[in-house]
């Protein structure tokens, strides 16, 4: 049944070479009862005037142009509009399968799951690239799954109850937005549900944000949010997803020291100050039986000479 609308949202700045696929993979669900809200963010190509013209042949789709405010204020000018009992979140430059939506409402079974995830896939140079099994499907309690290695951090790949996102919206002029409020918005269902299905699928493209040629310090947000992440579990009394968020902000402020390193070497006021967070947390965590004594060593050498991680851990 598809009488539960469903709002999906598009965020889009500076696709043309994409969006049209991905609002014509959106119309063509399987599922029927959606509205689908495009966000121009002051996009300064031929996108907007493709939104128009998709617009005017679905009246289901409706086009909000607004200067460029990035990725996080698009998200929630979407929200704050949307009028379904679900969303889900679709980048301007990726596309979902026809059944997508179809599925994604079946695994709520009628509304009793708040959060639905599915597995991503990928397309590089056109071809489609499938992960996981494809058969799959758990359902349980949110803190189960945020403890298990299914978990994807990133807002697209779901489909959630619309007050979750309401709840905690996505913070504007930053990058990485995902990490501060997915683990939290993950939690809060309550009750959520995985297929290891790719129904999802994104663009391999050489100008995305997480290139590693275009690094700037911008990336930095994503260690306040985990470290915020950190906090909130532990005052959750969710001490297991709390240490398993402390040892993602390790590896995080790792893999940061050593980006930092490469591309503004000159900044040694950073290194310094992710070196002494990193040598604080360490401590923290050498009591955490899941890292094991190697690797326990290895982490507290690392501490004080982040180099050697990098060198040992490095592709």
């Amino acid at each position: 049944m598809d009488n539960v609308l469903i709002s999906v949202i598009i965020p889009a700045y500076n696709v043309e070479k994409y969006i049209g696929a991905c609002i014509d993979s959106v119309t063509s669900q399987t599922y029927k009862n959606i509205e689908i809200i495009v966000i121009d963010d002051g996009s300064t190509d031929t996108t907007g005037a493709i939104c128009n013209k998709k617009a005017a042949q679905d009246s289901r789709l409706v086009v909000v142009h607004q200067k460029n405010q990035g990725l996080s204020a698009a998200r929630n000018a979407g929200t704050e509009i949307s009028k379904g009992t679900y969303i889900a979140f679709v980048d301007g430059d990726d596309i979902v399968s026809e059944e997508y939506l179809e599925e994604m409402w079946s695994l709520t079974e009628a509304g009793k799951y708040a959060l639905i995830e599915c597995e991503y896939g990928e397309i590089i140079e056109g071809t489609k690239r499938l992960h996981g099994d494809q058969k799959s499907v758990w359902k349980g309690k949110a803190s189960d799954y945020l403890l298990s290695d299914e978990f994807l951090t990133m807002a697209c790949c779901k489909l959630v109850r619309t007050e979750l996102v309401k709840k905690y919206p996505f913070p504007v002029g930053k990058i990485h937005e995902d990490v501060a409020v997915m683990p939290r918005m993950v939690y809060d269902a309550g009750q959520v549900a995985y297929t290891q299905k790719s129904m999802y699928f994104y663009n391999a493209r050489p100008d995305s944000i997480n290139t590693k040629e275009r690094y700037y310090l911008k990336h930095l947000d994503m260690l306040d949010f985990i470290k915020d992440n950190i906090s909130f579990f532990y005052q959750k009394n969710e001490n297991a997803i709390a240490r398993k968020t402390e040892r993602q902000y390790m590896y995080a402020l790792l893999d940061q020291y050593g980006k930092v390193k490469r591309h503004f070497p000159n900044r040694k006021d950073i290194l310094k100050d992710i070196k002494k967070n990193l040598q604080i947390q360490v401590k923290k965590s050498m009591a955490d039986c899941e890292i094991k004594g190697k690797t326990k060593a290895l982490l507290y050498v690392s501490s004080y000479i982040p180099e050697l991680w990098l060198a040992l851990t490095k592709d």
